[in-house]
């Protein structure tokens, strides 16, 4: 072999083995977030059917029996009275009046920063631990609070009570409390204190600077500043130079001003290390100190309890503003700067607002509707454009100037509470912090539920129904009367026996057309009231009504009155028509609480009852149809029925939520699996296209989600509940009103009122971090080491926290950790949760799980999320709400990517987050090593190569040799198999011609005989005509000579006959020429079987079989090569009379051996089938009989071709041959043959 060819295959083994490497690293087609999947299952939905119609047959009263309804009168204006707050908005008083300014004419006097004392800080730095974590709780809701608002107290999990609260850039919030700070993300708390070398006393504030340095402010004569990116907190220790830091600002030139509460303000100049002080000697009118501010033009803005200071540094002046020059008060809080330009300041009294110009000033104070009672320390304008205004007794405000609307916030009722830092969450919520302590949050998007009792001030705790009348009044309906409340003037009346009601039992309240309410539910009968007439009348069976326990009221268009009784009862009542109409169940399954009446947009009257199903009646017509469980419906105790804007009926069953679309006639069934919060339903309402249902576990809200490709909706869910702010959560039947400022109001549990704003539409997606890696079931950070290692360059000695121990900066980045123990690395890190970038594991760390969550602080018990490790997942994981991704064990080496995503409280998926990682493989699966194995495997196959070709090419010259000596001996014996090939098939034809010997003997033998015997008549013929000639008796003569002749024609022709036998005979005999003629089928099967039967009978006497032949004479000739397709049909009857011969001679009782032959045009095809009645073809060898040798006949009785060549032939012509069979009945060979 060549050494070119060595070579070539050497390069071929290496290509080959990477394509084999490559080709072992698995890639998996990564499936697509899956957005529209939810944690429950959608609906099913299915076809129903109504039971068969009847009539309704009302019955009507005696006129006799009805009577005039008394009438108890009452005054409006004198009903018991009192304030209630519902926590509703309520407009300003009048609009605030602006007065002319101008700063110029402020009092005023030289400053310069330059002029003050500078003082060098001394800092020390330590090295900032690794927090301590845990799981967040919950927040809570307090009786005393405002709706809405929710107390974040020992439940959350914080160390103790908080004082400050802060939102950082990624949206994070910071807690200040005693000695410490933490991390919220709505998941975890990630808590710095002394253990993490954070020093502080009460913190007040928690500032970020623009270099993302938090600033920590307290009460222990300090200030700590906490770099993040470097793992370092600064503690600027000034002995009495710090009192409490209640505010921290930076400045435009780069300096931090930090409120010295009893002292005045520090400016630290904190990348030069020095300290100066403004205070009272310095130019500040007074030391009580609270916020500094920078407005948009550069002027410092500096609150006292005596005024405000407005420093202009480029124009070295110190100005003061105070009562005497435009403020409503002396004592300032904070400072706010509106996008515009205005600049709010606030004080004991109200708000003073500067506008852009800084020309004019106004206020809010009481004259606009604030309390004089407050002190007002804080101002916030959130990203709707409100304004949240704080007070120092634990009242916060907000102000939509654009309505002109106020609303009070009572986050605490205890006294001399300090609202002192408000914030605003990524979703929109409110958090305000106690500066005595305390921390509360307003919700904002989830309608604020409220929850209302005696304490609150209505009549009474059991509250069962709501309505809200004509006249926009909130009627109540209780055990103990009814309270009206009226919005405008936030106060509730209310009305009991006393008034004139029948009862104090008053559960379901219903307004007719003329503005009249019934009241009813009580076993004395209906109250109906009209407060612009002052009246009560009194509808009881003493009137004319046929029971007085009538559970439920509706009208239908025609002003009539129908109403449902505790047991079956349907009554009609029209009072301005004197008509008392009523039904009497007579069925058992009729007999049942009526439990709720609505009329349709058709004035199609349907009733759920407790027991029966819903019934639906035709209010004209009166045509009556039942829908219970037996037609489908899940439930027969139906507790409230609603007709939604598309005129489907929802039904609220012990069993679930139901719609029926009466159109379509389908039902969709919701239960827990489809996440409604419970299958026990109570109240069910549609309110601009959502489906209100009110179960024993919260407010489960069904919204249907309208796609252009599919002809069903499909469903999002979502429960409001003790999470959102409910205390109760087990809703009263029937007891849901929308008011017309889209408020919610229902009873609960028959123990408060609960009142809910119009949730708002939020489409926000929020993201999803991933917070942590897991790595061999430990949690491990990752830091950016290189922004570490800048950061500490100038800096020589480091603290550990919470040790005296001195260590320089070299020595924590570069020393053991358990990252740099395992080499595991990575390029950077990004984000807040520092996700490292450019990640590499060693395959020994290859068991991971990964921890994320997002910052979604609003619903936190709603998120769930859904991650894929690609590389290993083929699908995302099941929803869960678990913030850990599971244990990923014994991860092959390979890249791979996490992703994760989440969705909260408004259903909408987040676009998933990705971390990319490596784990590298072991040493001898790298790629080195591979190509080290490649080249020692190439040289030691290059070897083995040149050692094989030398022997090779000996072989081959023997083998050469061999080969030609054994070709010669080949060609030899192919010769021979030819001949004897030959012979074979010859045997064959041969052998089909003996068969035909004896039939062709027998068939010559008839046409021989007629001339035997037509010959010897004609010699005597001839004799008579000698003598009659002799006789001169030429008539006879004619007639003799006449006879003869056709004697004669007789005799040629069967001697013709004979003379086509033997032709035949030679045509079978002889070779094929292959040349095709038009032959007739009919006529070459009907010869070939009788020469066969004849043949057979000729070797043996005694066989006898039945022939049977059914040829279809409508068959044309057709172009085939006679003597082969006659050697095919003629093996074929062979075989055939072969086989029942042989059954014959089993002597089975009342065999007839029968042969049939039979032809038949199908298509452009004919048909020739040839049937036998004997033992049929074993199954097992059916697959072989047409197979060369292959025969089951006895040894010497057949060669094994016949089959064989029939088939072949039957192939050469276009056709087939097929065969079949049954076991013990016969055979049927039929050959197929084109007629075209």
């Amino acid at each position: 072999m060549k050494k070119s060819t060595i070579i070539k295959y050497s390069s071929f083994y290496i290509l080959i083995s990477l394509l084999f490497i490559t080709s072992c690293k698995e890639n998996r087609d990564v499936p697509p977030f899956p957005s529209l999947e939810n944690e429950y299952k959608q609906p099913v939905t299915k076809t129903f059917e109504f039971s068969e119609p009847d009539t309704l047959i009302w019955k009507s009263k005696d006129p006799k029996d009805i009577k005039p309804l008394p009438i108890k009168r009452f005054n409006w204006d004198k009903l018991p009275e009192k304030p209630i707050d519902i926590g509703l908005p309520f407009p300003l008083t009048e609009k605030y009046n602006s007065e002319p300014f101008s700063l110029d004419s402020l009092p005023s006097a030289p400053f310069s920063l330059d002029s003050l004392l500078k003082i060098d800080l001394k800092i020390k730095v330590t090295v900032l631990g690794e927090p301590e974590i845990q799981k967040a709780g919950s927040l809570s809701t307090l009786p005393e609070a405002t709706r809405g608002v929710f107390a974040v107290n020992s439940s959350l999990g914080l160390p103790s009570q908080p004082r400050a609260i802060m939102s950082d850039k990624t949206g994070a919030l910071w807690i200040g409390s005693f000695n410490g700070i933490v991390k919220y993300d709505s998941e975890n708390l990630k808590m710095y204190g002394a253990e993490q070398g954070l020093h502080t006393g009460l913190v007040y504030t928690i500032f970020q600077d623009s270099k993302g340095r938090f600033w920590v402010g307290n009460d222990s004569n300090s200030i700590s500043i906490i770099d993040f990116e470097a793992k370092l907190v600064y503690e600027i220790d000034v002995t009495n130079n710090f009192g409490n830091v209640y505010g921290i600002i930076e400045a435009n030139d780069g300096k931090f001003w930090l409120s010295n509460h009893g002292v005045g303000y520090n400016i630290i100049d904190f990348e030069n290390k020095t300290l100066q002080q403004f205070n009272e000697p310095q130019g500040l009118v007074d030391g009580f100190t609270i916020s500094p501010f920078q407005d948009k033009d550069g002027l410092i803005w500096l609150s006292t309890g005596k005024g405000a200071h407005i420093l202009d540094l480029e124009k070295g002046r110190n100005m003061v503003l105070n009562e005497d020059n435009g403020l409503n008060e002396n004592f300032i809080g904070r400072f706010f700067q509106e996008e515009s330009g205005r600049i709010w300041i606030t004080s004991n009294a109200g708000y003073n607002i500067l506008n852009p110009s800084k020309n004019t000033i106004s206020s809010y104070s009481k004259q606009q509707g604030l309390d004089d009672k407050n002190q007002y320390i804080n101002i916030f304008k959130d990203s709707s454009g409100t304004f949240w205004l704080g007070t120092a007794n634990g009242i916060i405000y907000s102000l939509n100037e654009e309505t002109g609307q106020l609303e009070k916030y009572n986050v605490t009722n205890a006294s001399s509470q300090v609202i002192f830092n408000i914030i605003e969450d990524i979703q929109g919520d409110i958090w305000v912090s106690i500066i005595q302590g305390g921390l509360y949050k307003i919700d904002q998007n989830t309608g604020r539920p409220g929850n209302f009792t005696k304490n609150n001030g209505l009549s009474s705790n059991s509250v069962w129904t709501t309505l809200e009348t004509s006249d926009g009044k909130i009627w109540i309906g209780t055990y103990e009367g009814i309270d009206i409340y009226d919005p405008e003037t936030r106060t509730i009346k209310h009305l009991g026996t006393e008034q004139g009601l029948l009862s104090n039992s008053n559960s379901r309240l219903f307004e007719d057309s003329k503005g009249r309410v019934w009241s009813n539910y009580s076993i004395l009968g209906i109250s109906i009231i009209d407060i612009k007439k002052g009246t009560i009348q009194h509808l009881t069976t003493l009137e004319g009504l046929e029971i007085n326990t009538v559970v439920s009221i509706v009208e239908d268009d025609n002003g009539n009155i129908w109403m449902g009784g505790g047991d079956g009862e349907i009554l009609m009542v029209n009072l301005e028509k004197t008509i008392f109409k009523y039904y009497l169940p007579e069925k058992a399954e009729e007999i049942a609480r009526n439990n709720i009446l609505i009329k349709d947009s058709s004035n199609t009257i349907w009733i759920g009852s407790l027991g029966s199903g819903i019934q639906k009646i035709d209010a004209t017509t009166l045509e009556r149809v039942f829908l219970n469980t037996q037609q489908g419906l899940v439930s027969n105790e139906i507790f409230s029925l609603n007709e939604d804007a598309e005129h489907n009926i929802w039904a609220a069953s012990e069993d679930g939520v139901v719609k029926i679309d009466v159109e379509n006639y389908k039902l969709t069934t919701f239960k827990t699996a489809e996440g409604i919060a419970a299958n026990d339903v109570y109240a069910i309402a549609d309110y601009k296209g959502l489906i209100y249902t009110g179960t024993s576990k919260g407010l489960t809200i069904i919204e249907p989600i309208i796609t252009a490709d599919s002809q069903e909706p499909s469903w999002k869910v979502k429960t409001v509940g003790r999470e959102q702010g409910l205390t109760l959560v087990d809703f009263s039947e029937n007891s849901f009103t929308f008011d017309k400022n889209n408020r919610f109001w229902a009873g609960v549990e028959g123990a408060m009122l609960t009142v809910i704003n119009e949730l708002k539409v939020d489409t926000t997606a929020l993201p999803t971090y991933i917070t942590s890696l897991n790595i061999m079931d430990k949690r491990r950070e990752f830091y950016n080491i290189e922004t570490i290692q800048k950061k500490r360059s100038a800096i020589d000695t480091l603290l550990l926290a919470n040790d005296d121990t001195f260590i320089s900066h070299d020595s924590f980045v570069n020393g053991s950790s358990y990252q740099n123990e395992k080499n595991i690395k990575w390029d950077n890190t990004e984000g807040p949760y520092n996700t490292p970038i450019g990640l590499t594991l060693p395959y020994t760390e290859n068991y991971l799980s990964f921890n994320y969550n997002t910052n979604y602080f609003s619903n936190t018990e709603a998120v769930v999320y859904r991650y894929i490790l690609e590389g290993i997942d083929n699908n995302w994981s099941t929803i869960s709400k678990e913030t850990t991704s599971e244990n990923y064990r014994d991860l092959p080496p390979g890249e791979y990517t996490f992703k994760v995503a989440s969705k909260g409280f408004n259903q909408i998926w987040g676009k998933p987050t990705t971390m990319t990682f490596t784990i590298l493989p072991p040493w001898w699966n790298t790629w080195w090593a591979t190509l080290l194995f490649l080249l020692v495997g190439t040289l030691g196959i290059w070897s083995i190569i040149n050692y094989r070709s030398r022997w090779l090419k000996k072989e081959n010259r023997i083998l050469e040799e061999r080969v030609s000596h054994r070709t010669v001996q080949l060609k030899t014996k192919i010769d021979e198999l030819k001949s004897t090939q030959s012979k074979l098939i010859q045997s064959e034809k041969m052998a089909s011609l003996g068969e035909l010997t004896a039939g062709i003997a027998h068939e010559i033998q008839n046409p021989l005989n007629f001339v035997n015997n037509f010959s010897e008549v004609n010699k005597e013929l001839l004799e008579e005509l000698e003598e009659e000639i002799a006789k001169g008796n030429y008539d006879e003569v004619k007639a003799l000579a006449k006879d003869v002749s056709a004697n004669e024609d007789k005799i040629i022709f069967h001697g013709k006959r004979a003379d086509g036998i033997v032709k035949g005979m030679l045509q079978h005999s002889r070779s094929s020429t292959g040349q095709k003629e038009m032959t007739d089928i009919n006529t070459l099967s009907d010869e070939y079987l009788r020469l066969a039967y004849h043949g057979l009978r000729a070797k043996d006497k005694s066989f006898n079989a039945t022939l049977n032949t059914d040829f279809d004479d409508s068959i044309d000739k057709i172009n085939i090569v006679p003597q082969d397709m006659g050697r095919v049909i003629l093996n074929l009857i062979t075989n055939a009379f072969y086989v029942v011969k042989k059954k014959k001679e089993q002597n089975p009782k009342g065999y007839e051996p029968t042969v049939s032959v039979s032809t038949k045009k199908q298509g452009n095809m004919a048909l020739i089938k040839v049937s036998d009645n004997g033992n049929g073809v074993p199954k097992e060898v059916l697959d072989k009989i047409f197979q060369p040798f292959f025969t089951t006949k006895p040894s010497g009785e057949g060669t094994g071709l016949g089959l064989s060549l029939s088939y072949d032939i039957v192939q050469v012509h276009g056709g087939e041959l097929t065969v079949e069979t049954k076991q013990g009945e016969g055979t049927t060979f039929t050959i197929s043959l084109p007629m075209n």
